[in-house]
């Protein structure tokens, strides 16, 4: 498989081999790692590109497995090769603008010891400098000019991790939170950032933004603020040995529904990004730029209004994929979850109530 020269045939290979793998992995095949890993240390590009195919597909069979035993040997597994897999994708990235698969299979594979490799990701020092080279790798490709359909590829996949690391470890994502939340707005709400996104990364990011706004673990609602505890019980002293038992057992309880410090970290993180300046900037942004429907949108509409009317309704995940769907599922958001959106929007509804001036402006009618 290592010197496979067909691509196609060399992919089907990989997912054979990952199968077996999966089921042999490490009784029966002990030694497929460390042959794949000498294999993706070979200075032969094609011979690593190929190792690189093949560690995916096997690493990727070897995550689904659920079993307590079977995780634990996941994460041995990405202990041992994470830091090396970074390297290489880091000493690699430059040569995506020659749509080199190594560096793409790379970032593949560090996808998936990432999200799926680490119990808590947050005392890796490795993991952090990955995720943190994320924001700015994806950012400075996209400016560097117009990607290739290649580099398009590779930068949504940086997305995506991005995404999975905050749905699947939420608070370790506490330390990145700012930076996401940062360069989510750049890319989907500033005109730098709007004029060289393509979509799919205005989908991710505006998911981003909704992930964020809705997760559960960075929520702090008001009756999980601290409260003096004789408020609580509603006493002034206590009078008996009796009474201040009750008043220790009942605050232990209480102390059990407290906040952890990333929690509270996370709520003082969203509060200080989203300002009534910016929630009126992003709502703007949504309204005037993402509903409005398209030319091709239209012309869509005109001649299948049925077919249409059905591809427009939310169906299951499928907000996920849309750029008008993520749009629309991201106003609805910030309406629930920030008050000032409402008058927000009713400020820009006066805004366009205006009479139309010119009737052949159509980018203006759609926006009314």
């Amino acid at each position: 498989m290592l010197v496979e020269p067909v691509a196609q045939i060399a992919t089907q290979l990989a997912v054979t081999i990952g199968k077996i793998a999966r089921l042999d992995v490490p009784n029966a095949w002990p030694d497929l790692i460390p042959v794949l890993m000498e294999a993706v240390r070979s200075p032969e590009p094609d011979r690593q590109c190929r190792a690189l195919l093949c560690t995916h597909h096997v690493l990727k069979s070897l995550s689904t497995k659920r079993l307590t035993g079977d995780r634990k040997l996941f994460q041995e597994i990405s202990a041992e090769i994470f830091e090396y897999l970074l390297n290489l994708w880091d000493s690699l990235y430059d040569s995506l603008q020659n749509s080199d698969h190594r560096a793409h299979y790379a970032l593949k594979i560090l996808r998936l010891l990432c999200i799926r490799g680490h119990k808590d990701p947050s005392q890796s020092p490795s993991v952090k400098r990955f995720i943190e080279s994320l924001f700015t790798r994806a950012k400075g490709t996209l400016q560097a000019g117009p990607p290739t359909p290649f580099l398009e590829k590779h930068v949504t996949t940086m997305w995506k991790v991005i995404g999975d690391f905050l749905e699947t470890h939420p608070l370790d994502f506490v330390p990145f939170l700012l930076g996401g939340l940062e360069f989510a707005a750049y890319s989907a709400f500033s005109d730098e950032g709007r004029a060289v996104a393509f979509e799919r990364v205005l989908i991710h990011a505006l998911n981003l933004i909704k992930g964020i706004v809705l997760c559960p673990e960075f929520m702090v609602r008001e009756s999980e603020q601290p409260h003096h505890p004789r408020k609580v019980l509603g006493i002034s002293s206590f009078t008996s040995l009796s009474m201040k038992n009750v008043y220790l057992q009942f605050f232990a309880a209480l102390s059990m529904f407290k906040p952890s410090p990333r929690t509270l970290e996370a709520g003082q993180i969203k509060r200080a990004f989203f300002t009534d300046a910016t929630l009126e900037a992003m709502i703007r942004i949504l309204v005037t730029k993402y509903l409005p429907l398209t030319p091709a949108e239209l012309e869509r509409w005109a001649e299948e209004p049925e077919e249409f009317a059905l591809r427009m309704e939310d169906l299951g995940d499928g907000w996920k994929y849309s750029l008008r769907q993520s749009a629309e599922s991201l106003v609805v958001t910030l309406f629930k979850e920030f008050k000032k959106s409402v008058e927000i929007m009713l400020k820009l509804m006066k805004e366009f109530e205006a009479p139309l001036q010119d009737p052949n402006n159509h980018a203006l009618i759609l926006t009314k």
